[in-house]
């Protein structure tokens, strides 16, 4: 059984996916996001230490300063 999905998905949708990742325009995209992964990374982590749940941490984020720098950060790679 598994045998078939696996000769069906090797034969039948194989060249289909090679043809589509192959297409210029496609290529263009994938390659558009891919340099664009690491700034949306680094802004999310930025979200998350932002926007923790624990309102001691916060606070002390926006005692020390860090809070306007963090958020700064996080809203340039937006």
């Amino acid at each position: 059984m598994m045998n078939n999905i696996l000769a069906f998905l090797e034969t039948k949708v194989a060249p289909f996916g090679e043809k589509v990742g192959n297409q210029r325009h496609l290529k263009a995209i994938r390659e558009g996001f891919m340099m664009a992964m690491p700034l949306i990374l680094v802004g999310s982590l930025f979200l998350i230490l932002i926007s923790w749940p624990q309102e001691d941490f916060t606070n002390w984020l926006n005692s020390v300063g860090l809070l306007s720098i963090l958020t700064t950060m996080n809203q340039s790679t937006v």
